[in-house]
C-alpha cells in the first residue's frame, strides 16, 4: 500500500508522540525512582531485585513470541491497544501501595506483572508496525531521531523528580508522580490508534518449525546470541544493583539516586548515537569486545570507588555515564548484527531469538541477584587491607565474569564476536 506525503508525515508525528508519552513507565522503573519509592514501603533489597529486573525480564522472554504470533492472527493494532491499557493500569496501580501499605509487596507484584505483560503486548508488534510507514532510506535516520526524542525527554523528566524529590520527599509526592506518568501512558493510546496499520494482510509467512531449525542451524548466529545471553546475566541488573548499594552502603539520598538513573539515560543517549555511528561503519567487532572492557572496567571501579574517594557521589555518576554508553551502544549493535547473520527470509523469526536470549540473560540476572541478596546479606571479606561487603562482592563478580567473556571471544577466530 503506497501512502501518500502527508499521511506518512502525520503518522511519522503519530509515532514520535507515542514514544515520548509511552517511554515514561519503563524510565522511572529504571531511574531509581521506583527502588525509592518501593523502599518507603520497607520491601526487602532481594524482593525489589525480583520486582523491578526479573519479572520483566522474564514476562519478555515468555510472551514475546507467542505474542508475536497473536498480532500476525488478529492484528496488530488488537494487541498492541491492549498491552497500551495494560501498561497504564500496571503503573497506575504501583500508586495503591500508598493506601494498603500493609500489602506493599501483593500490590507491587501485580503491578509490575500487568505492567510487563502489557509492555509485551505493545512491542511484540511495533517495528512491524511501523516497517511499512518507514521508507527503507529514511529508516536509520528516523529511529536514530526517535530514540533521541524520547530518551531527552526522560533526561529532562528525571531531572524534574530528582529536584522535587530534594525538596518533597514524601510518600504522596511519589503519589503525584505515579499518576502524572499514568495520565502519559493512558495519553499515549491515542496517538497510537492514529498510527495506521498498513502491513500486508494476506502475506505468505515461512513455516515457523522450519524456520527455527534454519536458524539453530546457523552455528555463527547461535554462537552470537549466547554471547548476547551472558552479557546480559552479567550487565543487565548493575544499575538497579548499584542503586541498592548507594542506598544501603554510601546512604546516599533519594534524590542522588534519581540523579544517578538521569546520568544513565544521558549515557544511554551518547551510547545510541556511538553505536549507531559504529554500526554504519560495520565495525560491530570491535565495539563489542570494546564495551565489554568498557563495562567491565565502570563496574569494579564501581564496586572499589569507596577505598580511593571520598567523592563517593561524583566517582559513583561517572562511572554510571560510562557503563551505561558501553550498555546502550550495544544495543544498536546487537540488533544490526543479528539483521546481518540471519537469512532475510528468517529475519523476524531470528531477531526476535536474539531478543529472547537478551530476555533470558537478564531474567537469570534477576533471579540470581534477588537469590543472592535473600541468602548473602551478611557476606563480606577483606582484600589488601580493604573490606568488601556483599554488594561489593556481587560486582566483583560481574566484572570477573565480563572479563573473561571477553578474553574467551578474543581468543575465538569468530567474525561474529
Amino acid at each position: 500500500m503506497e501512502l501518500c506525503r502527508e499521511v506518512r508525515k502525520q503518522a511519522h508525528r503519530n509515532i514520535l508522540l507515542c514514544q515520548c508519552a509511552g517511554l515514561f513507565g519503563p524510565q522511572f522503573l529504571a531511574n531509581g525512582f521506583m527502588l525509592n519509592y518501593l523502599k518507603k514501603f520497607e520491601l526487602g533489597d532481594s524482593a525489589i531485585m525480583f520486582l523491578l529486573t526479573l519479572i520483566p525480564y522474564a514476562c519478555n522472554l515468555i510472551f514475546l513470541m507467542p505474542l508475536a504470533h497473536l498480532s500476525d492472527k488478529f492484528g496488530k493494532k488488537r494487541i498492541g491497544a491492549a498491552g497500551n491499557w495494560l501498561h497504564a493500569l500496571g503503573f497506575g496501580l504501583f500508586g495503591v501501595i500508598y493506601f494498603l501499605p500493609q500489602q506493599a509487596l501483593l500490590w507491587a507484584t501485580l503491578a509490575i506483572c500487568l505492567f510487563s505483560f502489557g509492555l509485551t503486548c505493545f512491542v511484540s508488534n511495533w517495528f512491524a508496525l511501523l516497517h511499512p510507514l518507514i521508507e527503507d532510506h529514511k529508516r536509520g535516520h528516523f529511529f536514530a531521531w526517535l530514540r533521541i526524542a524520547w530518551q531527552l525527554i526522560c533526561i529532562v523528566a528525571t531531572f524534574a523528580v530528582s529536584l522535587i524529590l530534594a525538596k518533597y520527599n514524601s510518600k504522596l509526592t511519589y503519589l503525584w508522580i505515579i499518576g502524572i506518568v499514568t495520565f502519559f501512558l493512558v495519553y499515549r493510546i491515542w496517538f497510537y490508534v492514529k498510527v495506521p496499520d498498513v502491513t500486508e494482510k494476506n502475506e505468505v509467512k515461512p513455516d515457523f518449525k522450519n524456520g527455527l531449525r534454519d536458524c539453530f542451524q546457523n552455528r555463527e548466529y547461535i554462537a552470537f546470541c549466547i554471547f548476547i545471553g551472558v552479557f546480559m546475566f552479567f550487565c543487565s541488573g548493575f544499575l538497579t544493583f548499584a542503586n541498592l548499594y548507594e542506598k544501603e552502603s554510601l546512604k546516599f539520598s533519594e534524590s542522588k539516586i534519581v540523579t544517578m538513573g538521569y546520568l544513565a539515560q544521558l549515557g544511554a543517549l551518547i551510547g545510541y548515537w556511538l553505536g549507531a555511528k559504529v554500526a554504519d561503519e560495520k565495525k560491530n567487532i570491535l565495539m563489542f569486545r570494546g564495551n565489554l572492557m568498557l563495562s567491565a572496567a565502570a563496574i569494579l571501579l564501581f564496586s572499589c570507588m569507596a577505598h580511593f574517594t571520598s567523592l563517593t557521589v561524583i566517582t559513583a555518576g561517572a562511572l554510571t555515564l560510562l557503563f551505561s554508553v558501553a550498555f546502550n551502544s550495544m544495543g544498536i549493535g546487537v540488533t544490526t548484527e543479528a539483521m546481518r547473520l540471519v537469512k532475510a527470509e528468517n529475519r523476524s523469526l531470528g531477531i526476535s531469538i536474539s531478543m529472547a536470549m537478551t530476555a533470558a540473560g537478564a531474567s537469570l540476572c534477576g533471579l540470581c541477584s534477588s537469590i543472592y541478596l535473600a541468602k548473602a546479606g551478611s557476606l563480606s571479606f577483606s582484600l589488601a587491607g580493604m573490606s568488601f561487603n556483599h554488594y561489593q562482592i556481587y560486582l566483583l563478580f560481574c566484572s570477573a565474569g565480563l572479563l573473561l567473556l571477553f578474553l574467551i571471544y578474543s581468543l575465538k577466530k569468530n567474525r561474529t564476536i
